[in-house]
């Protein structure tokens, strides 16, 4: 569904695996150094803070980019990939909307600081699509002589077979992370990933695979002492 909507998947699975924990860890950074004066004061976070500002940039550059119709329909997107998007978006919007209530509403502010930081970046940018898909939708609709046909074409290209098996895959990557750890669970999407969807030999999923690991254990591990789930296995 995703991937026929032109929604990349790795960022949910990351967000799945690494939201929670990244969101303590930051509630712990915050009460240690008694405010936001880290984010400023250590080279690694400023790098990380850069990294995220450019990444944000370029996906609102892209977000609003005009595209034609029928350049979208050329390269197998058109309607049906605006319609499937504008769906994801108007679901993520809602979610969006009520967490940002929900963590407006927390009597202790400390603990809606992160959400709401979180959230301040992305209802825009979700906003952004959900106005862009809108307009992609009602030109392939005036070029497909209605409603109707839109959609008729459309359910023809979404592959709901082949989504069933990412949702499946996902449950699978989040199982091995409550059982095995968060260490051995991204290493294992990443190499699954590459391997199912990049169409990479074995050598060079495991080679990323070792990447992931050496970044995790050196970087959020090592350098910024990020306290990692238990598992049932390991601890």
């Amino acid at each position: 569904v995703r991937r026929q909507g032109g929604w990349p998947r790795p960022p949910l699975i990351l967000a799945l695996v690494l939201g929670t924990l990244i969101e303590n860890n930051f509630q712990l950074t915050m009460q240690l150094h008694d405010g936001f004066g880290w984010m400023v004061q250590r080279p690694i976070v400023v790098g990380i803070e850069i990294a995220i500002a450019v990444t944000i940039i370029l996906a609102a550059r892209g977000i609003t980019r005009p595209k034609s119709v029928r350049a979208s329909t050329a390269d197998g997107g058109g309607p049906a990939k605006s319609l499937m998007s504008l769906v994801l978006a108007t679901v993520l919007l809602s979610a969006f909307a009520w967490a940002a209530s929900v963590a407006t509403g927390f009597e202790d502010t400390a603990t809606g600081q992160f959400p709401i930081a979180v959230l301040m970046l992305a209802i825009p940018l979700v906003l952004l699509i959900v106005i862009q898909d809108t307009r992609a939708c009602f030109a392939g609709i005036r070029e497909s002589g209605g409603f109707l046909p839109t959609i008729v074409a459309a359910s023809r290209q979404w592959e709901l077979a082949d989504s069933m098996k990412f949702f499946a895959y996902l449950l699978a990557t989040i199982g091995i992370a409550y059982v095995a750890g968060q260490m051995l669970a991204l290493p294992v999407f990443v190499a699954i990933y590459a391997r199912r969807w990049g169409s990479f030999s074995w050598p060079i999923c495991l080679a990323y695979a070792s990447v992931c690991f050496l970044v995790i254990l050196g970087l959020y591990v090592e350098v910024m002492n990020l306290h990692l789930y238990p598992s049932l296995l390991f601890g």
